[in-house]
């Protein structure tokens, strides 16, 4: 009975995703994509709204099996949030300076940032089972919209 919950909850937000309408490349246009995605104005366009969106930095490593079990999970919750929520993904061992100014002690560890600056953060998985991390992820998305 729970997975049948869940399961439904997650189609109504679905639903609800697929249901909205394109946002406008910038908020100076009326235009919903950009014309020329090469463009410099378009590049501007999508930083100034990457900008204006709450952040999840998925800090990882290549050789960490938790990650890996993580990262097509990550990849499908963050598709249905495309344009709601900015997803930044950092290797641990290429940007050691930035893991250690965030106090990365594992991986993975998952930092939810809001547009006021107050983050949240998940170290490790949260469970095994595949549905179980999926849900927790989608809760975690959706607290950084409200």
């Amino acid at each position: 009975m729970k997975k049948l919950i869940a399961i439904l909850a997650m189609a109504f937000i679905a639903l609800g995703v697929a249901a909205q309408e394109a946002k406008p490349c910038c908020k100076d246009h009326n235009k919903t994509e950009c014309t020329k995605p090469e463009s410099q104005q378009c590049a501007d366009c999508k930083k100034h709204n990457q900008a204006a969106l709450p952040t999840v930095t998925d800090f990882y490593a290549t050789w960490c099996g938790p990650c890996k079990v993580l990262s097509p999970i990550l990849d499908r919750v963050a598709k249905r949030f495309e344009g709601r929520v900015l997803v930044k993904r950092v290797d641990i061992d290429q940007n050691q300076e930035l893991a250690e100014a965030n106090d990365i002690d594992a991986v993975p560890t998952l930092v939810f940032t809001r547009l006021d600056g107050t983050s949240d953060r998940i170290e490790g998985l949260p469970g095994m089972d595949e549905e179980v991390i999926e849900n927790v992820l989608t809760a975690a998305f959706e607290s950084l919209l409200e």
